[in-house]
């Protein structure tokens, strides 16, 4: 068996390729085409020309950060994708009327973002005026837009800094009530009044502490001056006081001594030696008389000196309150004043009331007569205790101690058990006023410690409110705030070699269009040629395609036309065997189609004086007589084999029909023993993924494959 040594090649044209070459074969129809088409492009751009006004302009975004980081403004992309809406095109479209459609005008006007902080604008209009005045009102409507944005972004949340300022002033209403309830069960109005109080009692125990401390210091000095004129008193009672007489007598007595010299010498001795011993002692009671006289007046001294200090002590105090009483309303007016502003809380204003009203409580009128007349108690009772008019006698020379019929030891006496009753009810009144104070502050104490959760509750609850009002205060003058985020930094401004002209679109378009209509015709006529010729071109798989066999319908229609195809496609697979002789497979699916195809090209060959042999592959051994292939019908292999050689031997060709889809096994039989092979399909077929299966297995055989018929 002899195989093609080489597969010829065909250069088959395309119908499309036809028409093309059938448009170029007449140049002076295509040339004349060409001048008339530029002579319409050329006019039509000088009609329809007109020019386009390009503006530019450039916005500069810069976040407020005030409200940050309750509300942080979004970035300027996000800013603009929330902005740019179709609401803001139509107001502007209907605005402005443009004269062109909304989607143009969508396109035209441009918002892009060149970086985090700027935007620039751009728009084109036949009319440079309304270029310009547009984008300008573009730019501004969009920073109004922006600002309403802003606007209600900040509204939401001062809407929700107003729910929770609700829900924090019930809290601290809740707070109060529960402190107010807490004072009113220790008798106080207020935490100030509170303070006011303890600071009051606590001054009024020192105060008492003091007064009680004076009055021991009084009654032992009282009790000293009663001793000294006691001792006193018990000296004139053994020493009597020198009188007139006695200092009278004393002299006449000297005289007569100075007289009588001269006589009884030593009984006038004696006499003067008794009158000396009267006067030493007389001179000596006078001289211890003045001592305790000065004794007594330096202790008065110190009295009226220890009370004096107490009162300049008290002036100072007083002047030292009116000076804080001054400085606190002072601070209480500043405090008032930035309040009233909403630049400090409710509790540092509270504060400032409470320490000023502590000190004037401290002043009122009420205060002060309650002070006065407790003094003037205190100095009745000093003056029991401390009777001036009875250290006066004793200070006082001739002033008697004591009343007619009583010694002045007894008064005396008398005087100090007073004295000491009236301090001893001095100092009880002050130790039970200490106690009773004392015990109020107790009570106080008790009740500031109970409290001072419910105030820490009460200052964290108006701490929390203040710091909302102030929020809430700044997102509402950041809302009114003029200030925009964003600003104009760019007018509408023309577009450096902004001005362009639609002249070249409408030129390319006018000759398209001409040498379209011009050209058209001729081409469609070239198409219809091409396409009546029937070339048969184009590969299925890299396969040939041989030509297309006429349908039956066809053959009836028109026979010779038909008959004439069929010989076509055969004169192509013998020009395309390449030898004299040899095995040719037509594998189709139709056998009626195979039949035809081979009936044609049997004829095809006769006419070039050669012989040919058609039979079915599936008859290959069954259609030999038995004796001959008695031996081989065991191996079909074999017996194949012996039928084509005996075929061979008696035609140039043997024709060989086989299955190309329904049975692969006897399609393979039949190549494995073929020159070449013939491959009919369906046009479906000629394509299809069994197509390529079916071709590939060829490939392995490497049986060569003339080419394709399509079946109609």
């Amino acid at each position: 068996m002899q195989v093609a040594s080489r597969r010829p090649k065909l250069q088959i044209r395309s119908p499309l390729e036809l028409a093309i070459r059938g448009v170029l074969a007449r140049p002076v129809y295509v040339v004349c085409s060409l001048i008339i088409a530029l002579l319409v492009a050329a006019g039509l751009a000088t009609q329809m020309r007109s020019e386009r006004y390009r503006y530019v302009g450039k916005m500069l975004y810069s976040p407020n950060r005030v409200t940050e980081p309750y509300y942080v403004s979004p970035d300027l992309r996000n800013l603009t994708g929330a902005v740019i809406s179709p609401s803001l095109m139509t107001d502007l479209y209907d605005r402005w009327d443009v004269p062109i459609d909304f989607e143009v005008f969508t396109d035209r006007l441009r918002f892009d973002v060149s970086s985090d902080a700027a935007l620039e604008t751009a728009y084109m209009s036949k009319d440079e005026q309304q270029a310009r005045e547009l984008l300008q009102d573009a730019m501004e409507e969009f920073i109004r837009k922006a600002r309403t944005f802003r606007a209600n972004s900040i509204r939401q949340h001062v809407d929700d800094f107003q729910r929770e300022i609700e829900v924090a002033a019930e809290a601290k209403l809740a707070a109060d009530i529960r402190l107010r309830d807490k004072l009113r069960l220790g008798q106080v109005r207020t935490i100030e009044s509170l303070t006011a109080e303890m600071v009051k009692i606590r001054q009024s125990i020192s105060d008492a502490e003091n007064r009680i401390a004076a009055a021991l210091d009084r009654q032992q000095l009282s009790r000293a001056q009663f001793e000294s004129m006691l001792a006193l008193q018990n000296v004139e009672r053994k020493v009597p006081r020198p009188s007139d007489q006695d200092r009278g007598d004393s002299d006449d007595a000297k005289t007569m001594v100075s007289t009588d010299e001269d006589g009884d010498s030593d009984e006038a001795s004696d006499e003067q030696k008794d009158i000396d011993s009267d006067a030493a002692s007389r001179d000596l009671a006078a001289s211890t008389y003045e001592n305790e006289r000065e004794a007594i007046e330096a202790s008065y001294d110190l009295q009226k000196q220890k009370l004096l200090e107490d009162r300049i002590r008290r002036e100072k105090e007083l002047a030292s309150f009116k000076v804080r009483i001054d400085v606190a309303r002072k601070e209480f007016d500043r405090a008032k004043l930035l309040h009233e502003r909403d630049l400090i809380s409710d509790a540092n204003f509270e504060r400032a009331k409470g320490d000023l009203e502590v000190l004037m409580a401290n002043q009122n009128e009420q205060v002060r007569q309650l002070e006065e007349k407790l003094l003037q108690i205190n100095g009745r009772i000093s003056g029991r205790t401390d009777s001036m008019p009875l250290l006066g006698a004793v200070a006082i020379p001739g002033m008697p101690l004591a009343a007619a019929g009583q010694s002045n030891e007894h008064q005396t006496i008398a005087l100090l058990r007073g004295s000491e009753v009236a301090a001893d009810a001095n100092l009880q009144y002050l130790e039970s006023e200490i106690q009773g104070h004392k015990t109020r502050l107790q009570e106080l104490v008790s009740l500031q410690n109970e409290i001072k959760p419910l105030q820490d509750d009460v200052e964290l609850a108006d701490l929390t409110l203040g710091r909302l009002k102030t929020r809430r205060e700044t997102f509402q003058q950041a809302s009114r705030s003029g200030t925009d985020e964003l600003r104009i930094v760019q007018d509408a401004t023309p577009m450096i070699n902004g001005v362009s002209s639609n002249a070249t679109k409408w030129f390319a378009a006018g000759f398209v269009a001409a040498f379209g209509c011009l050209i058209t015709p001729l081409f469609l006529v070239s198409l219809k040629s091409a396409l009546d010729r029937r070339p048969e071109t184009g590969s299925s798989f890299g396969l040939a395609v041989l030509g297309r066999a006429p349908s039956r319908k066809q053959f009836e229609k028109n026979a010779v036309t038909a008959n004439s195809e069929m010989a076509r496609i055969a004169l192509r697979i013998c020009h395309r065997l390449g030898t004299s002789q040899g095995v040719v497979t037509l594998a189709s699916d139709d056998r009626e189609h195979a039949e035809t195809l081979a009936h044609h090209v049997t004829q095809v060959l006769h006419g070039e004086g050669r012989t040919a042999t058609t039979i079915d592959s599936s008859k290959l051994v069954r259609s030999w007589p038995v004796n001959e292939v008695a031996d081989v019908h065991h191996d079909p292999e074999a017996g194949h084999g012996v039928c084509l050689r005996e075929l061979q031997q008696q035609s140039d060709f043997v024709l060989v029909f086989s299955p190309l889809f329904a049975d692969a096994l006897q399609l393979e039989q039949s190549a494995s023993r073929s020159s070449g092979m013939v491959l009919s399909v369906p046009p479906t077929d000629l394509h299809s993924a069994r197509m390529q299966r079916t071709i590939a297995d060829l490939a392995t055989l490497e049986t060569p494959v003339l080419g394709v018929v399509v079946q109609q």
